[in-house]
């Protein structure tokens, strides 16, 4: 399938499910502190996976 035909299907979905064919969700804030968190490098940092589910278990 060319670039061009893929586009054409894409567009075809498009007007046959009257959207995007597929679901699309704008990020929650939890997720874009989380994002930010990564961006800035302010994240929780752990030695090892034991750590790292102990925090999630407190």
């Amino acid at each position: 399938m060319s670039y061009s035909q893929a586009i054409s299907l894409f567009n075809n979905m498009i007007v046959s499910n009257q959207g995007l064919p597929f679901e699309f969700q704008l990020p929650q804030e939890d997720t874009k502190t989380a994002l930010k968190e990564l961006d800035e490098k302010n994240g929780k940092y752990f030695d090892n996976v034991d750590e790292l589910f102990d925090d999630l278990d407190s």
